[in-house]
């Protein structure tokens, strides 16, 4: 893990920073229909690999009561253009780009997610994306 990344972790939840948002796209698959295959964009693709070196490992000796776990993620990007109009984002397809590459990592079945929570914050600087895992 490289110096860049901020983590706090617990037995139940595990809190980390990816110095990038997930991309913003209308549709996350590809669909190839002469192969009857549908697949993740390339630059979705592109994008959790990537994340996925930011996401620490995190092994739970057990889950918690219900086995259910919940998901935070807060979005830090500039909200406006340079000419003041409002950036549109898709913000369930980030999120699901980023709790795909989460679950990947760690190894958890995303279907066990049972609350969660995504907000985009305006913010000038870098974009990154702050997330916290838990039971």
């Amino acid at each position: 893990m490289t110096d860049q990344v901020q983590k706090a972790e617990s037995a139940y939840s595990i809190k980390f920073k990816i110095p990038s948002v997930p991309p913003s796209v209308n549709s996350l698959y590809d669909v190839i229909f002469s192969l009857k295959k549908i697949q993740l964009k390339n630059e979705v693709l592109f994008w959790k690999s990537k994340a996925k070196t930011y996401i620490p490992v995190w092994r739970p000796d057990k889950l918690g009561n219900s086995g259910f776990l919940y998901f935070v993620m807060n979005v830090y990007t500039n909200l406006y253009y340079k000419n003041s109009k409002v950036r549109k984002f898709d913000v369930m397809n980030m999120e699901k780009a980023c709790i795909d590459a989460v679950c990947e990592k760690i190894g958890m079945d995303d279907s066990f997610i049972t609350d969660c929570h995504t907000r985009k914050i305006h913010f000038e600087d870098q974009e990154y994306v702050e997330v916290e895992i838990g039971f």
